[in-house]
């Protein structure tokens, strides 16, 4: 009777390693789709809320305040003293189609009318993932609607 040793060879153990790789392979590929779709939403989630917090804090402070895009980002700026309110943090990639300011909100919380009506008609943000049609009301509501691929 022959004995058998125990435990795996070496064929086995490469055939693990490519089943492995192989399934980690999909996985990355999946991982990083899944990222740029949250990403991209939440570029446009972070539009909405600059807006709504721009008009908010002209209600609440009683200041005139700027929406500007950054090199990274979004920032909510004091008209009057030029001081920084908040910055919000944009993923690379996204391309808001405005000139600075983007938006101006004055006292009671209004988006003042002279700036939405400079946007483009089709105001269209696109993230790596997508384009957004974007309506700002005068009262800083956002509507986006997603209107195709990047």
């Amino acid at each position: 009777m022959r004995r058998r040793d125990t435990g795996i060879t070496v064929l086995e153990l490469l055939v693990v390693v490519a089943i492995l790789a192989v399934v980690l392979g999909i996985g990355v590929i999946n991982g990083r789709a899944i990222a740029q779709r949250q990403a991209a939403r939440g570029a446009i989630a972070t539009f909405q809320q600059s807006v709504w917090q721009g008009a908010t804090a002209a209600a609440s402070r009683g200041l005139t305040v700027d929406l500007n895009r950054t090199a990274s980002g979004l920032s909510l700026v004091d008209v009057g003293s030029q001081r920084v309110l908040r910055r919000y943090d944009l993923p690379p990639g996204v391309v808001i189609p405005a000139e600075n300011p983007i938006l101006r909100f004055t006292p009671p919380g209004k988006v003042e009318l002279a700036y939405l009506e400079a946007l483009p008609g089709d105001f269209v943000i696109t993230t790596g993932e997508g384009r957004y049609r974007i309506e700002i009301s005068l009262i800083g509501e956002v509507e986006s609607t997603r209107i195709g691929d990047a």
